[in-house]
C-alpha cells in the first residue's frame, strides 16, 4: 500500500491558520485602514500646523561702528583683572548700546515714522555688542584646536586668545533686534524702524549731546552780550572769554581734522588765534590793567579762583610725578650675599623677591604712557593758569588807556562771532567726516521662517504612522481571533 504525500496531510490539519488567510482577511477589512489612515493625516496635520510659528520673527539689523575708538581699559597689574575693552566716541566719552534707547533718539524715531505712542519701542528693541564675522574667528579656533599634540597649556592660551578675538570683534559692531509681537506694528514696520534706529541716534547725539568735539572745548553758542565793559564785573567777564576762545582755538589748530576749517570770513583757527591775541595784547590788556589792580570783589574772586585751581594742579601733578617715580623705579633692593647656609636660603628667597618685582613692574609698564600723557596736560594746564594769572596781577598802578571801551567791546563781540563761525563749521565739517558713527552690514529684512521643518515633517508623519500600526495590529488580531472562535 503505497503511502500518502506529506504536502496532503499538511494541508487536512484543520487548525492551523496561513499568512494568505490572514491578508485576505486585512483587505476584507480595508475600509478600517482607510478610515484609520484618515485620522491619521487629520491629526498629523494638526500637530504640524501648531508647530509653526504663530507670532513673526524679530527683524535683526547688523551695524559696525565706525569712527569710534576701541581700546583695552582696566588695572593692568591686577592679575585677577578680565579683559575690558571700551568703545569711545570721538569726543572720548564712552559709548555703550543703551545709547540707542535713549529716550531722545526713540523719540526721534517715532517722529520719523509717524507711530504712536501706543507702540512701546523701549519694550521692544534690543540693543547688543555682536557682528556677523565672529564665525570666521570660531572656524579659525577651531582649526588651530584640531591640529595633533596640542597640549593643556596651547588650548589654554586658545581660549584665552579666543576670548580676547571674540571681545574685541563683537565690540566693532551693534546687533538690532525689532520684535513685531512686542511692538504690535506689522513686519515692514519693524524693519524700517531698525532702519530708522541708528540714523536717528547718530543725529541726536550730534547734535545734542556734542559727542564729535572734545567736551573741553567752549562753543560760547549761547548769546552772551559782556555791554560796553563800563564795569569791573563785565571787564572780568571779558577776560574769562578771551580766555575760553584761545583754548578753544589751540584745541581746534592742535587738532588735524579742524586745523584747515574756515569760518564765515574765510579764518582758519590759527588766523582767528593770531588775531585775537594781538586784540587782547594791543587793545585789551592795557584797557583791562588798572580794573584788575583794584580790590573790586569780581577781580578779587576771580583772583582767587585762577590761585586755587592752579594749586590744585600743582598737587595734581607732584602726585603724577611720584606715580611715575614709583613706576619707573626699580623695586629690586640689592641682596648682601654671605658665605654661610643660612645666607643661601636667604639668597634663594631674594631671588624669588626679584623675580616678583620684575613681574610686578613688567605689569605695570603699559600705564606708563597713560601716565606720561596726563602729567603733560597737566603741565599745560598749570602754564594756563599762570600766564592768565599773571595777565591779571600786573605790579605797580598802571596807566589807564584812552580807547574808548565801547570800541574794544563791539571787537571783542566780532572776535566772538568769529569763534561761533568757526566752531558751527567745525561741527559740521566733523558731522560730514565722522557722518554716520556707522555702517549697514546688512539690510534689515523680515526673515525667511521654514515652513516645512524635520520636527514639522515628523509631527506629520507620527500620528499617520501611529494610526495605520493600530489598525493592521487590531485587523490582525480580530482575524486571529476570529478564526480561532470559528473553529472552536
Amino acid at each position: 500500500m503505497a503511502k500518502e504525500p506529506v504536502q496532503a496531510v499538511v494541508e487536512a490539519r484543520p487548525d492551523e491558520t496561513t499568512i494568505a488567510e490572514v491578508f485576505r482577511t486585512v483587505w476584507r477589512k480595508r475600509g478600517i485602514v482607510l478610515i484609520a489612515l484618515a485620522i491619521g493625516i487629520l491629526i498629523g496635520l494638526w500637530a504640524a500646523a501648531s508647530s509653526f510659528p504663530r507670532a513673526p520673527a524679530p527683524v535683526t539689523h547688523y551695524i559696525s561702528l565706525t569712527g569710534m575708538e576701541i581700546t583695552r581699559q582696566g588695572n593692568v597689574g591686577d592679575p585677577n583683572d578680565r579683559l575690558k575693552i571700551v568703545v569711545t566716541y570721538p569726543n572720548g566719552s564712552v559709548f555703550l548700546p543703551r545709547d540707542l534707547l535713549d529716550p531722545q533718539v526713540l523719540q526721534r524715531v517715532r517722529e520719523q515714522l509717524g507711530l504712536g505712542n501706543d507702540v512701546p519701542l523701549n519694550g521692544g528693541i534690543g540693543v547688543s555688542f555682536e557682528a556677523p564675522w565672529t564665525e570666521g574667528i570660531m572656524r579659525r579656533y577651531k582649526e588651530r584646536l584640531a591640529v595633533r599634540g596640542i597640549t593643556q597649556a596651547d588650548i589654554d592660551s586658545l581660549n584665552s586668545d579666543l576670548e580676547r578675538d571674540l571681545l574685541s570683534a563683537n565690540m566693532g559692531g551693534l546687533r538690532i533686534d525689532v520684535s513685531p509681537a512686542a511692538l504690535g506694528v506689522s513686519g515692514s514696520v519693524a524693519v524700517a524702524i531698525a532702519k530708522a534706529l541708528p540714523q536717528a541716534w547718530r543725529d541726536v547725539y550730534t547734535d545734542r549731546y556734542r559727542t564729535l568735539l572734545n567736551t573741553d572745548l567752549p562753543n560760547l553758542m549761547a548769546e552772551q552780550d559782556d555791554g560796553d565793559l563800563s564795569n569791573p564785573p563785565s571787564v572780568t567777564a571779558a577776560q574769562m572769554k578771551i580766555v575760553s576762545m584761545l583754548r578753544g582755538l589751540d584745541m581746534m589748530a592742535n587738532d588735524n581734522r579742524l586745523a584747515t576749517v574756515t569760518n564765515a570770513n574765510g579764518l582758519t583757527a590759527n588766523d582767528l588765534e593770531a588775531n585775537l591775541r594781538q586784540f587782547r595784547t594791543v587793545h585789551f590788556a592795557p584797557f583791562a590793567a588798572p580794573v584788575f589792580a583794584t580790590d573790586n570783589p569780581s577781580v578779587v574772586a576771580y583772583r582767587k579762583d585762577l590761585e586755587s585751581r592752579l594749586a590744585a594742579s600743582k598737587r595734581e601733578a607732584e602726585t603724577m610725578n611720584r606715580t611715575l617715580q614709583d613706576v619707573l623705579s626699580n623695586p629690586i633692593g640689592k641682596a648682601a650675599l654671605q658665605p654661610s647656609m643660612e645666607s643661601v636660603v636667604q639668597s634663594d628667597g631674594t631671588m624669588l623677591s626679584q623675580l616678583l618685582a620684575l613681574a610686578q613692574r613688567a605689569s605695570l609698564t603699559p600705564m606708563v604712557p597713560d601716565i606720561m600723557n596726563k602729567r603733560d596736560q597737566i603741565n599745560a594746564n598749570i602754564g594756563r593758569l599762570e600766564r592768565e594769572l599773571i595777565m591779571i596781577s600786573s605790579p605797580g598802578a598802571p596807566q589807564a588807556s584812552s580807547e574808548n571801551p565801547a570800541d574794544i567791546a563791539a571787537a571783542l563781540r566780532k572776535l566772538t562771532e568769529d569763534y561761533r563761525s568757526l566752531y558751527t563749521a567745525s561741527v559740521d565739517r566733523l558731522r560730514t567726516a565722522s557722518s554716520t558713527f556707522y555702517a549697514d552690514l546688512s539690510a534689515p529684512a523680515i526673515p525667511a521662517q521654514p515652513t516645512i521643518t524635520p520636527r514639522t515633517i515628523a509631527l506629520f508623519a507620527a500620528p499617520i504612522a501611529l494610526a495605520l500600526l493600530a489598525a493592521i495590529a487590531y485587523m490582525v488580531l480580530a482575524a486571529l481571533v476570529s478564526r480561532y472562535v470559528v473553529r472552536r
